[in-house]
């Protein structure tokens, strides 16, 4: 389960917290503002950003498992 943290300012980048079935945290996850996430697998997150010319852009981000 992905539970983001509230922010009052969109432009603050998204912070997450990731937890298995068990409620143990799997892994802290900060993202871009902006970025649209796509994917979700394991090891990273796909997503998508625009520029201020809507051009959109690819965005892969690596996850790293806290122990």
């Amino acid at each position: 389960m992905w539970v983001e943290r509230f922010r009052l300012d969109e432009n603050e980048p998204r912070s997450f917290v990731v937890f298995d079935s068990r409620g143990a945290v799997v892994t802290r996850v900060s993202l871009p503002a902006g970025l649209e996430p796509k994917e979700i697998s394991e090891d990273f997150v796909l997503g998508v950003t625009r520029s201020d010319l809507d051009v959109e852009t690819v965005v892969r981000h690596p996850l790293r498992r806290v122990r």
